[in-house]
């Protein structure tokens, strides 16, 4: 009988969402049509990216949650939680600060888009908010631990989305809106569970000014890199969205859509790997080499399945017009592997404190990305965002590279990963 452990059900809950989320594209894309898909995407791009901006929090919280459940147990862990959930109602209110002043642009871009424009602009707004809270509940329960119950919430919550949208579809003229109702269902529920799991009223005191003081120094540094990502992971469908005709916008939404996706199935077992880096630091370089090693060989394996995936999967997902995302798609993709390909030395990086190294190389990948966004997509239309995509993470790859090498490079045994 085979018992599944930690890593499994680790891997589980990060298939799910991913699974759900290619299952109901062929669904999404027919019912919404090219242009509402193409909307629906842009919005998903424009929340990913406030929580790249969100000062680091959201990446530190599971390294300081880890610490704190080793060290005081769930106590520990859940007053993070609580200080996460109360900085994050905080963050979406500046946010729609920020947003105010171009609420105009905004809303004149959904209402030509949509025939809801107003329920649209609302639940996003409320997604500003819900997004974050959930993720920092789900990263919590990763955190002590709970990867049985992640993962179960996980499916009921991705069933009761899918099930929210299949209903809208059938009974109901599908738009951006009710999908993104669904969204909001989804991160509800996660929210409960998680909020009863770990009762975030039931804390025994506040962060100290230390652990405040300790969580704000390193995320800080984190959200430099974060930072850096938004022009990779999202700034695309954005500018396509902004330059290109709505049609336009809908073939490459799905094209990033594929492409992030297939990101994100590698990064299944993150969670296992870095509560694996810890100890000292000749420990922590030993497993590192050994997590290393074994990424690399297998991301190309990787690389290949996913490129005929999508030559076989987008015209299944999309339909016959959307074939023209096919090219895109693999353009995005084979940027993502070789940004993926430095993953375990930016892990290694933030565990040994070395978050400069990790910073600078993305600030210079994400500053070539910029350069050449605008003008590639002007020339070169929808092509162009992946062959900004490979050049500029190429150069991030050989510059994350450089640095690994240069702090293993102590004659330090290999330490299998458990």
């Amino acid at each position: 009988m085979v018992v599944l452990g930690d890593r499994h059900f680790s891997v589980l809950a990060s298939i799910i969402p991913v699974a759900s989320n290619l299952a109901m594209t062929p669904l999404l894309t027919r019912a919404l049509g090219t242009t509402e898909f193409g909307l629906w995407a842009t919005l998903v791009a424009l929340l990913g990216s406030v929580q790249l901006v969100d000062l680091g929090v959201g990446s530190s919280l599971f390294r300081f949650m880890a610490v704190a459940q080793n060290r005081d147990g769930r106590s520990g862990c859940t007053r993070y939680v609580a200080a996460a959930v109360t900085y994050y109602f905080v963050f979406g209110a500046l946010c729609l600060l920020v947003i105010l002043p171009w609420h105009a642009s905004l809303y004149a871009l959904i209402s030509s888009r949509t025939s809801s424009p107003d329920q649209t602009v609302l639940v996003f707004l409320c997604l500003i908010v819900l997004t974050p809270i959930g993720n920092a509940f789900l990263t919590a329960l990763q955190a002590v631990g709970d990867f049985r119950q992640t993962a179960l919430v996980i499916l009921v919550s991705q069933a009761t989305y899918a099930g929210i949208v299949l209903v809208a579809s059938i009974i109901l003229h599908l738009t951006v809106a009710q999908v993104l109702m669904a969204q909001a269902v989804q991160l509800s529920i996660v929210i409960c569970y998680a909020a009863i799991r770990l009762p975030i009223w039931k804390i025994d005191r506040w962060l100290t000014r230390t652990e405040i003081r300790q969580f704000g120094t390193f995320s800080s540094r984190i959200w430099l890199t974060n930072l850096s990502g938004v022009p990779v992971l999202q700034l695309p469908i954005i500018a396509v969205t902004a330059i290109a005709s709505p049609t336009a916008a809908g073939v490459f939404g799905l094209a990033a859509m594929v492409a992030l996706a297939l990101r994100n199935l590698p990064l299944m077992s993150v969670a296992p790997i870095v509560r694996s880096l810890t100890g000292t630091r000749l420990q922590i370089i030993g497993r590192s080499k050994q997590a290393d090693k074994s990424w690399r060989k297998t991301l190309w394996i990787y690389a290949v399945l996913g490129v005929a995936g999508i030559v076989v999967g987008v015209p299944l997902l999309g339909g016959p017009e959307y074939t023209a995302a096919i090219a895109p798609a693999i353009l995005l993709f084979c940027g993502y592997i070789i940004q993926l390909n430095g993953a375990i030395a930016t892990i290694t990086a933030r565990q040994l404190g070395l978050t400069r190294v990790e910073w600078q190389a993305s600030a210079i990948g994400a500053a070539i990305h910029l350069a050449l966004l605008w003008p590639a997509i002007s020339i070169m239309g929808i092509y162009g965002p992946g062959t900004v995509l490979v050049i500029s993470q190429a150069v991030t790859l050989l510059l994350v590279r450089r640095q690994f090498r240069s702090f293993v490079r102590a004659e330090v045994p290999a330490i299998p990963i458990s």
